[in-house]
């Protein structure tokens, strides 16, 4: 009596004989779809690594704007009050009523490109009367490679 071999029973070299008739290995499609799903990791990968470059160099701005413009307020704060207008007077204008301080932020080591930080006093009279509190507006102004014009704006108030 012999018996009958069922689709799944080992053959003489040890092979499994399957459904396919194939002694294992990868078919084409099997190599194709594992091509896609490791290029699909490798592409996010990327994306991935692109944004936090990305964002790194924006955090490197902001620190930069943000030391320039504590900078700025440094020197706004330090000097006496009855004195803030003749010494702005000494290193800059006032313009209708107004003074501004520029700096300008393309220098090393504090590149930023196109960049700028200008403060300006409310309501200061062309004697250089001062009101009392003084509202000090700081705007620093950059242009970021990726992310375009970009521009930050910071208000503080000094008095007597």
């Amino acid at each position: 009596m012999r018996r009958r071999r069922s689709a799944c029973m080992r053959e003489r070299g040890g092979m499994i004989a399957g459904a396919r008739g194939a002694a294992g290995g990868m078919t084409l499609i099997e190599i194709m779809i594992t091509v896609t799903v490791l290029s699909v990791f490798v592409a996010a990968g990327g994306l991935v690594l692109a944004s936090l470059a990305r964002q790194g160099e924006l955090n490197h701005d902001l620190a930069v704007v943000n030391s320039e413009v504590g900078n700025a307020l440094a020197l706004v704060h330090a000097a006496p009050f009855d004195s803030i207008a003749q010494e702005l007077l000494n290193d800059g204008s006032i313009d209708l009523g107004n003074f501004t301080y520029r700096k300008i932020l393309t220098g090393a080591p504090t590149y930023l490109p196109q960049g700028s930080v200008t403060v300006q006093f409310r309501d200061v009279s062309a004697g250089g009367v001062l009101p009392d509190p003084l509202c000090i507006d700081v705007t620093a102004e950059w242009t970021n490679t990726h992310s375009g014009h970009q521009l930050r704006s910071f208000v503080t108030v000094r008095t007597r």
